[in-house]
């Protein structure tokens, strides 16, 4: 559209004055920056982000650093709880120091859903595929039948992973390196969180999820 000199000129006036444009074939400058605007936040809240729920050493603001512990360990196990359903798509861990550098990491996870102390449905898990030595890995977590793990919300999952050799664990520690025995970490996404709570060393380093 070729505008005249005069509707330059009344253009420039509105933009001037913050006024709206009334012109019935131009739309009003703050009316479209102000939907633009809605149009962003409104994308948002409703598309469905990937998140990551990651244990790391920040003593300062989370309260524990990440202790590396020397032996390897099979098994180990963590609760998940959520007041929202949540998927979870992804377990990282970490490899094995081993001269290839490639191997097969073979991983069965249980997972029971617990309502207060009664166990309500327990589901086996195979965590499989090739990992590179001496880093952290992520690997898909799928229900045996092709689908997603959801978690339902005000149930308790517990977690226990069991590899097929030994691989490196972890603890977290407090400033004076005193173990915390129980981790709790919120993310707060749409008033929405998981929490993570554990007794024992870890091997998971990093939890992948989606709302």
């Amino acid at each position: 559209m070729i505008l005249t000199m005069e509707e330059v000129l009344e253009l420039l006036s509105y933009i001037c004055d913050n006024r709206p444009m009334e012109s019935p074939w131009l739309c009003s400058i703050r009316e479209t920056r102000d939907s633009s605007i809605s149009n962003l936040y409104d994308v948002n809240v409703t598309n469905v982000h990937s998140r990551h729920f990651v244990f790391k050493s920040n003593p300062v603001v989370l309260g524990y650093r990440i202790l590396r512990l020397p032996e390897y360990h099979k098994r180990s196990s963590f609760m998940i709880d959520t007041n929202q359903e949540v998927q979870i798509n992804t377990f990282a861990v970490q490899s094995r120091s081993v001269r290839e550098t490639a191997y097969q990491l073979t991983c069965t996870i249980t997972v029971d859903a617990l309502m207060g102390n009664v166990c309500k449905k327990t589901c086996v898990i195979i965590m499989t595929g090739t990992a590179i030595g001496n880093r952290l890995n992520s690997f898909p977590i799928r229900l045996n039948n092709g689908g997603p793990l959801i978690l339902k919300p005000f149930y308790n999952y517990k977690f226990t992973l069991e590899f097929s050799s030994p691989h490196p664990v972890y603890r977290l520690v407090d400033s004076h390196f005193r173990d915390v025995t129980l981790a709790r970490i919120k993310h707060a996404i749409q008033s929405s969180r998981i929490r993570v709570q554990h007794k024992t060393s870890l091997h998971v380093r990093k939890i992948g999820y989606s709302l």
